[in-house]
């Protein structure tokens, strides 16, 4: 169409200059437009010129072109001359500043080409008709102005150019008034024209109503008249308030556009009474020339709406149905470039979905590896305490794969089933703050461990949805927490006791001496001497507690021999027998015939058992029973304990503290001191070890932390269970 074959022309003049303003030279003036006297004598404007020149003379369309200043001044001008183009001399140039121009670069948006129809003046001052492009050109700021004039007779060419298959008609050029600029009937000259404007024009030929309908559409329609059709479309843009805005018209008679069918309707009713059969059989053909284009469409309509964009459809009627066969195939392949583009788009996606994916699958790797990493424990827990997620550390504090963890409630893995008392959990799902809690429980090796619980909530828009829970266990730090107390509480035992034990033997030491002294004289009567011997039994019961004293400051090495611990027992029996015996208490023995020897220190040994042995004859009341066994076990789990030993060098040894354990599956002998005695509170239980510690009013409670320590320094274990009015056993593990 026409608007079609002008819309080429502009867009090409436009793509061109983008061309021409891109080149680096035209880039090498801009850089210097403020420096005229360079650009007279640099080669770049030369070389610009000659680019110019060459684009001139590809295209004869131009009259001239022409580049001003950002003052309206000419940097250079290059017009039409005889046979070709010819540069005008810096001296021709108008530097007198042009308003105009300076006016259209201010109106019109930057790096954009804009049309007006314009009355040129020729050299010998007459008017030609012309199109001026206008192209402001911008860079950092406003640099300066294009101005291509363009021959108006080279515009109505493309005007004139015959589309094919298209009817005759009249086509017109008017302005936003509706005066003539082109009339393809009329007049063609430019100036005639407009020196007729007030007799030819739009509204003269077609009236006034009718002109303004015409004129004041904004976009391309077609518009029915009493005896013709008219298709007309916006030429021009309205671009900086210039009116420049242009419509361009083909008028077309009715009576053309039908002629084809008027002819066939005279044709048809000629030659119906003659060749009515001839006439059928050339109306079914007709109709088929209609209806397989048609048929073939709708064909291909379906396949498309089947998902087949590759279907196109071959018509060549050269009529509107071959229009509308052809407007379908670039439908069809729109839609085909479409698919692929959703396609290509669909796989693009896909992959940074997939990228995302990765990504986001090593993120969570990393952070499985950090957190499975920890010692800690990390469960997150649901509004129902259910577990959502869990670290690798939770197998080695429950005994329980991770996986069979997720979805079980944490009072399931970790508690007895019920929601454990004083839940930190619960408390933090109540008050949205951090919880901390230490709790005592059973691990998966039956050993008693430590547990501390910090509860965490984890909020969205101020509410508590999931609570992270990170699970410690501080068995070892709880141990050398107690293990540190213990060895500064024994520490400060013996120093006490070291130096009570060094004055009171001082002293003691001292009296013996008087004593003694009084003893051998001769003036004193029986009594006084039955009184001295008094005496010395006291000061030796006194002393025997300051060697305890003194043991307990600074205890003896063991001096280990392979031995029997069955022949320990019966010694230790046998020595007393008569502190037994005395109070009418039976003494039962059950010892194992098969008992490995062991390395011990006899000495130490048996001094242990008897102060066992004597301690349940204390706490038997009227006729008891005391029974003693021997054995040997494989043990099924771990037992530790915070264990009493000497330490340092032999010059300098004290009592210190050190974990002792005996691991599960290790093989010891067994040993039990039971009494039918009263018993022990429990409240003294965990006490009964201390130095110092007794219940008995003439006791030193040095007794049993003398026996603990004898035990621990063999490698072994004591332990004790009671109850009230039922009596007591000491049992002790040694191992093999």
């Amino acid at each position: 169409t026409i608007k079609e074959r002008l819309e080429v022309f502009f867009e090409g003049m436009e793509e061109n200059i983008h061309s021409l303003t891109a080149s680096s030279s035209f880039r090498r003036l801009i850089n210097k437009i403020d420096d005229h006297e360079a650009l007279r004598s640099s080669p770049i404007t030369s070389d610009l010129l000659a680019e110019f020149m060459a684009f001139a003379e590809r295209k004869p369309i131009f009259y001239q072109i022409k580049f001003i200043d950002f003052d309206g001044d000419e940097i250079f001008a290059i017009t039409q001359a005889a046979g070709g183009y010819r540069i005008v001399p810096e001296k021709e140039l108008n530097k007198t500043g042009t308003n105009f121009y300076l006016y259209l670069a201010r109106e019109t948006p930057p790096n954009k080409a804009v049309f007006i129809p314009v009355e040129l003046k020729g050299n010998r001052n007459e008017l030609i008709p012309g199109i001026s492009c206008i192209y402001t050109v911008y860079d950092s700021g406003f640099s300066g102005i294009l101005v291509f004039q363009i021959y108006a007779r080279s515009f109505f060419k493309i005007v004139e150019q015959e589309t094919p298959h298209s009817p005759e008609g009249t086509v017109m050029l008017v302005n936003a008034d509706g005066y003539y600029l082109y009339h393809s009937e009329k007049k063609k000259d430019w100036n005639q024209l407009l020196a007729t404007k007030e007799i030819l024009n739009l509204k003269a030929d077609y009236g006034e109503g009718k002109a303004q309908q015409l004129l004041s559409r904004a976009s391309f329609a077609i518009q029915e008249l009493d005896k013709e059709m008219v298709a007309y479309a916006p030429l021009f843009t309205d671009h900086a308030g210039l009116e420049n805005k242009y419509t361009v018209l083909k008028s077309v008679s009715k009576s053309e556009i039908f002629a084809p069918v008027n002819t066939f309707k005279k044709l048809f009713f000629g030659l119906l009474g003659f060749y009515l059969l001839t006439s059928l059989t050339l109306a079914y053909l007709a109709t088929q020339q209609f209806t397989r284009p048609i048929q073939r469409l709708r064909r291909e309509t379906e396949g498309i709406a089947k998902g087949d964009y590759h279907a196109r459809v071959d018509v060549r009627t050269y009529d509107e149905i071959e229009e509308l066969a052809h407007q379908f195939n670039v439908m069809a392949e729109s839609l085909e470039q479409r698919e692929e583009e959703i396609f290509q788009h669909r796989l693009f996606l896909e992959q940074k979905v997939q990228e995302r994916t990765r990504e986001l699958e090593d993120e969570k790797d990393k952070l499985k590896i950090i957190l499975d990493n920890v010692p800690s424990g990390f469960i997150l827990l649901d509004k129902n305490y259910k577990i959502l997620t869990a670290s690798a550390a939770l197998r080695t504090i429950t005994g329980k794969p991770v996986e069979s963890l997720i979805g079980k409630t944490c009072n399931e893995v970790i508690g007895n089933g019920h929601i454990c008392s004083g839940c930190p959990t619960e408390r933090v799902f109540r008050s949205g703050e951090m919880e901390m809690q230490q709790v005592q429980r059973l691990g998966a090796d039956s050993e008693e461990r430590f547990l501390e619980h910090i509860s965490v909530p984890l909020k969205r828009n101020g509410q508590v949805e999931t609570v992270l829970e990170i699970i410690t266990d501080i068995t070892e730090r709880k141990r050398l927490q107690d293990q540190l107390i213990r060895s500064e509480r024994l520490a400060a035992t013996g120093e006490i006791a070291a130096v009570i034990a060094h004055e009171m033997r001082n002293s003691l030491t001292s009296v013996r001496m008087i004593i003694q002294l009084l003893a051998e004289s001769k003036v004193l009567g029986q009594s006084d001497c039955e009184s001295l011997d008094v005496a010395l039994d006291s000061l030796g019961s006194m002393e025997r507690i300051v060697n305890d004293l003194l043991q307990l400051a600074r205890p003896t090495q063991l001096e280990r021999r392979m031995d029997s611990i069955n022949d320990i027992l019966l010694d230790s029996i046998e020595f007393a027998k008569h502190q037994i015996t005395r109070h009418g208490i039976v003494v039962e023995t059950e010892l194992s015939g098969d008992l490995p020897e062991v390395a011990l220190d006899r000495s130490q040994m048996k001094k242990a058992v008897v102060n066992l042995i004597l301690n349940a004859s204390q706490a038997v009341e009227g006729h008891g029973t005391i029974k003693i066994r021997s054995g040997v076990t494989t043990l099924t789990k771990n037992f530790r304990d915070l264990g009493e030993v000497r330490t340092g060098s032999d010059e300098k040894v004290s009592l210190g503290v050190q974990e002792v354990v005996l691991k599960k599956g290790e093989r010891v002998l067994t040993l039990a001191v039971e009494d039918t005695g009263c018993g022990i509170p429990p409240a003294q239980l965990e006490r009964i070890f201390d130095p110092f510690f007794t219940t008995k009013i003439n006791g030193t409670g040095l007794g049993l932390s003398f026996v603990k320590r004898v035990i621990n320094e063999h490698g072994g274990l004591v332990t004790v269970t009671s109850h009230i009015t039922r009596g007591t056993c000491f049992s002790i593990l040694l191992p093999t």
